[in-house]
């Protein structure tokens, strides 16, 4: 299977396209956006609605926990 030469989203991006539905599943590698967004208790929602969260982190941050 090619590449997409097309950019994917950006963090910001991936959280307006859940808030619309059309983001369903994430797979987050060593990443924390539950404690490194301004708005945790947003993200925390966005997160919880998706059918699929997936967390690949040597730690277990806030937003592993809820993978």
């Amino acid at each position: 299977m090619p590449i997409s030469e097309t950019p994917g989203l950006n963090q910001t991006r991936m959280f307006e396209a859940m808030e619309q539905g059309k983001l369903r599943g994430l797979y987050v590698i060593g990443e924390n956006p539950v404690d490194s967004d301004a708005n945790s208790t947003h993200i925390r929602k966005l997160l919880s609605q998706l059918d699929m969260l997936v967390v690949q982190d040597i730690f277990l941050t806030a937003t592993a926990e809820m993978a």
